[in-house]
């Protein structure tokens, strides 16, 4: 096995400027594609019922962990979630967020509320893997 990097080969981060940022899902919502699974991202927190991660450029993301504050379960599933880390977060697309109001992709002001710029979109959380070092480099 052989620990020394390729010359041409350089490590570029967790998270890469060529992964998929809010920006553009929010653009192929629009468009009408469907929203990916898995997104490599960082995690910043709890807010309320919701996990808050962040893309490249600092745009969140929620995902929904638990149906309500007592939900003990949920709670579980994301103590070992490190503030900063980066994961690859996986869930199912539900709607989005504007100005803290929650928009089902069921509802009827969906389509009106996705044209608005300020807009963050919402998954249920499946889960996430930590994303570490892609190689180890050796001088």
């Amino acid at each position: 096995i052989t620990l020394r990097a390729q010359a041409d080969e350089k490590y570029a981060g967790d998270i890469r400027e060529q992964d998929l940022r809010v920006s553009e899902i929010l653009n192929g919502l629009r468009d009408g594609q469907a929203a990916p699974t898995t997104i490599r991202l960082r995690y910043s927190g709890t807010r309320g019922d919701y996990l808050a991660f962040y893309d490249y450029v600092g745009r969140e993301i929620y995902y929904r962990y638990r149906r309500n504050r007592f939900d003990d379960r949920a709670e579980r599933k994301i103590q070992w979630l490190i503030a900063g880390q980066a994961y690859a977060v996986q869930g199912d697309f539900t709607g989005i967020m504007s100005v803290g109001v929650f928009y089902s992709r069921n509802d009827d002001r969906y389509r009106e509320i996705l044209g608005e710029p300020d807009i963050m979109p919402v998954y249920n959380y499946q889960g996430a893997q930590p994303l570490r070092l892609e190689q180890i480099i050796i001088r």
